[in-house]
């Protein structure tokens, strides 16, 4: 992307492009990066490079525009995802479930489900997001809590997990990174288990009005826990 929008410039003349944030290094410590083990700088993250700074009302409403107007479309299930790949991923393993991204508010995007009348959601998304979910947190921000290592340790402790594989979960800085350790260790279930535990909270949140699926994710969108309500 970044050689095509220089070659629209300078077509087939050569040229050395250095990429970088001005004091990157300065700003990097009044972030939460260096919680996740990106120390040194600011990350980039996206395709398109453009930002749309959006206020919680302007998310939380274009949230309940598109539940409604699948609901009006008919719609009886909604999927919940945290961002677009989630929506990637989901797109691909239930073929024309409406999909709806949600950002961190799960909380309010279950309660509109709710209000809207679907009558079943699942909720699709990665360890980071979800295992937050499972220990009860309904809006995922960073700022508002973390818990993801916690949570994740207090599951496997009770499928008699071993105090190395738990103090590896608990020095981990990312959950994405603990898939492979966790499979290979034999306590890939726990992923399952989370997932039913996030569904059990969010059944407690919505006072059982609805029927809650819920989908663990890994990077390439594969899926390694889910639970299916009844």
């Amino acid at each position: 992307m970044i050689e095509q929008a220089v070659r629209s410039i300078i077509g087939r003349m050569a040229a050395e492009i250095t990429i970088g944030i001005t004091d990157g290094q300065i700003l990097a410590v009044k972030t939460f990066n260096p919680r996740l083990g990106i120390e040194g700088g600011l990350s980039i993250l996206g395709t398109t490079g453009i930002v749309h700074p959006m206020s919680d009302e302007a998310i939380t409403e274009t949230i309940r525009l598109e539940l409604q107007m699948h609901r009006t479309a008919g719609a009886d299930t909604v999927a919940l995802v945290f961002g677009s790949q989630g929506e990637t991923a989901v797109n691909q393993l239930r073929p024309g479930l409406p999909c709806v991204q949600i950002s961190n508010f799960v909380g309010f995007a279950s309660d509109t489900a709710c209000e809207l009348g679907f009558l079943r959601m699942l909720l699709a998304g990665q360890p980071g997001k979800l295992v937050k979910v499972a220990g009860g947190c309904m809006q995922t921000h960073s700022r508002y809590g973390d818990g993801r290592r916690e949570t994740l340790c207090a599951r496997l402790a009770l499928m008699g997990a071993p105090v190395p594989l738990l103090a590896q979960v608990m020095e981990s800085v990312t959950l994405d990174g603990l898939i492979s350790v966790i499979t290979d260790s034999g306590y890939s279930p726990v992923w399952s288990s989370l997932c039913q535990a996030a569904s059990v909270y969010l059944h407690a949140r919505t006072h059982d009005r609805i029927l809650i699926d819920t989908m663990m994710l890994d990077s390439s969108g594969q899926i390694i826990g889910e639970y299916h309500d009844t």
